[in-house]
This record gives C-alpha cells, structure tokens and sequence, in this order.
C-alpha cells in the first residue's frame, strides 16, 4: 500500500501594499491578502516592528488584514512592510502637509431619499482653491445629472432625482486634501399590484 506525504505550504501574500500619499489628519489604510487565514504576519515600520495602540490598528478578516492610521501625522511618513514566513512586502507612506483646510467636511454616510436632489458640501480655509468631485475614483463633470458649485470658499456637488444606483462613494478632492462620504438612498420600490 502507498502511503502519501501531504506537505502544508507556508502561507503567501497574494495582494501586495501599495504607495500612499495623504495629507495631515486622513486616514490611511494598508490591505494584503494571504492564501490562509491564520497565518503570523509582523507589520514594520522603517524595519522597527509596530506597536499597535490607539492611534494605529490592525484588522483581521479570515485571509484579509489591514494596518489603519486614523489620523496620519507628519512622521507617520516612511516604509512600511509586513513578513511571512519568508516572504516580505513593502510600500512607502509620504504625509504632507495640507495646502488647505477643510472647515466642513462630508460627512461619512449620507443619506438621501429617493427622487430628490441632493447637495454634497464641503467648506475650505481658502475661497480661491479648485476642487474636483470623484464618484468612485471617477471624475465627475457639471451634467444633467450633476451640478458643481462654487461659492467662495464653499463648494457644492448637487446630485439630481438621487436614484437607487446613484449609491456609492463620492470624494472632494481640494489641492492635497480629501473628504469622502457613502450615498445611500432611501425609499420603496413600487410594486404594481393587479385588482382583481
């Protein structure tokens, strides 16, 4: 009778950290994924293992973890890396300071009901700043559907007749400065009914 060996792989990093580029105050995150869920993984900074507190956590979900800085601070800037086993990832993390501030940020869930208007708005430090609106990462431009505003130092996005899959994130980028909420739309889907 032929006996097998079963050798168990170490666990390996599938999903790779990436360059970071925030402003004071923002949050940051870095992800990887691994091929198991209970793997050892060692976060470092500047190669100085991290101690993780109040101000820096780390997150575990099955084959997921995520290193978050709640608010990044000037000398959070540098290389992070995390180990397994053998195997290393590294990314950079530069924290600048912010060319403007945001008095009025967004908020971090917005919610709307549906078939109405709605006004994202955020309030600058400074009047003469541009800034760009972004759904999902995508660049948002003055349209039927959306209405950019600028009124001194307070700019607005108007979302017209919000529907069900207008729900999503919607960022507000000024100079080196980011604010982010999540759209959800409340509502009910009409059902017809038939009289009998």
């Amino acid at each position: 009778m032929l006996g097998f060996l079963f050798i168990e792989l170490p666990p390996e990093i599938i999903g790779k950290l990436e360059d970071k580029k925030v402003s004071v105050g923002e949050r940051v995150t870095f992800d990887i994924e691994l091929t198991k869920g209970d793997a050892l993984v060692r976060w470092y900074k500047n190669g100085k293992e991290i101690q993780f507190n109040g101000d820096v956590k780390l997150t575990i979900d099955g084959k997921r973890q995520q290193l978050e800085i709640l608010q990044a601070k000037l000398n959070d800037s540098g290389t992070y890396s995390c180990e397994v086993g053998e195997q290393k990832c590294k990314a950079k993390l530069m924290v600048e300071s912010p060319a403007v501030t945001m008095l009025t940020k967004l908020p971090e869930v917005t919610v709307v009901p549906l078939n109405m208007d709605t006004t994202l708005m955020v309030k600058l430090s400074q009047p003469n700043i541009d800034v760009k609106w972004y759904r999902k990462g995508e660049l948002l431009t003055k349209c039927d559907k959306y209405d950019l505003i600028s009124a001194g130092a307070t700019k607005k996005l108007v979302i017209k007749k919000v529907k069900f899959d207008d729900q999503d994130e919607y960022s507000c980028l000024a100079a080196n400065v980011t604010s982010k909420t999540a759209l959800k739309v409340e509502g009910e889907l009409l059902q017809c009914h038939s009289v009998s």
